[in-house]
C-alpha cells in the first residue's frame, strides 16, 4: 500500500484531470484542500469525494501555524473541517502547511478529532524542475506505507503520477486514500 496526497487544492486546473489519471489507475488518493480555495470551487471537492478520494483540510488561508496563536490555529483547522463536512466527507483529518507543527497545533487537531498527517516523501514538483525530477524523487520513497505528497495544480503532475502509478503497479503497489 502507498499513499498519494495532493496539497493546496481543490484546483481548477488540475483537480478534474487528477480524478481521470486516478480513476485510469483504479487508484484512490487524499487530497488536503485549502478552505478558501475549497469555498470558492465547492464543486470540485464533491467530485473528489463522488470519486470515492479522501478530503481532508489543509487550513482555511494556508499560514505557519506555529506563528498563530491557539484560537487562530482551532479557526484554521475548524472552518476548513466544518465546510468539507458541509460537502459531504467527513473531515477526519488534516495537514499543516509546510509541515510545520508542534504541541499547540497537535493539541487543536486532537481537541476537533482531526488526525494531522504529514508525509514520508515529498515530490517537490512544485520547485518546477522536470517531470522526470519529481518522479524520481517520488519513486525514490516508494515503500510500503509511504506517504507521498504532490500538488495537482502544478501541469506536470497529472504525468508524473500516471507514470509514478503504473511503475508503483509493477512493483506490486496499491494506491489508496488515507482514512480521513
Amino acid at each position: 500500500m502507498v499513499y498519494l496526497t495532493f496539497d493546496d487544492g481543490p484546483s481548477p486546473t488540475g483537480t478534474l484531470a487528477m480524478l481521470a489519471v486516478l480513476q485510469r489507475h483504479h487508484a484512490k488518493a487524499t487530497f488536503f484542500v485549502i478552505g478558501e480555495t475549497a469555498a470558492a470551487y465547492p464543486n470540485l471537492v464533491r467530485e473528489e469525494i463522488a470519486a470515492g478520494e479522501s478530503v481532508g483540510g489543509h487550513t482555511w488561508t494556508h499560514p505557519h501555524l506555529r506563528t498563530l496563536s491557539r484560537a487562530a490555529v482551532t479557526a484554521q483547522l475548524a472552518d476548513t473541517r466544518d465546510l468539507i463536512r458541509s460537502l459531504g466527507a467527513p473531515a477526519r483529518c488534516f495537514r499543516p502547511p509546510y509541515g510545520e507543527t508542534d504541541s499547540t497545533v497537535s493539541s487543536v487537531a486532537r481537541s476537533l478529532h482531526v488526525h494531522q498527517y504529514l508525509w514520508t516523501t515529498e515530490s517537490k514538483d512544485w520547485t518546477g524542475a522536470p517531470a522526470n525530477v519529481d518522479l524520481t524523487k517520488a519513486l525514490a520513497g516508494l515503500q510500503p506505507g509511504a506517504i507521498i505528497v504532490f500538488h495537482d495544480w502544478v501541469p506536470q503532475t497529472q504525468q508524473v503520477v500516471d507514470q509514478f502509478l503504473t511503475i508503483a503497479a509493477r512493483r506490486g503497489y496499491i494506491a489508496a486514500a488515507l482514512p480521513c
